[in-house]
């Protein structure tokens, strides 16, 4: 994630990033909103946010994002 935003020049204060597992502890601590979606509890203790129901369409409910 880190070098995709260097690469892109996006600020990772900027990115968001979306993760269930303990792989994705790091990327979601170095994103600027990290999500933990129906996620083990030691993912959701290291995220801003947990969501644990729905489906993926719920991220972007979320964030605003309507489906028109």
């Amino acid at each position: 994630m880190k070098k995709l935003a260097v690469d892109l020049n996006i600020d990772l204060r900027r990115v968001i990033a979306v993760g269930d597992g303990a792989n994705d502890i790091p990327m979601i601590s170095n994103s600027g909103l990290g999500i933990a979606f129906r996620a083990k509890p030691k993912v959701s203790e290291a995220s801003k946010y947990a969501i644990k129901i729905g489906g993926l369409d719920t991220i972007l409910y979320f964030l605003g994002i309507k489906d028109d």
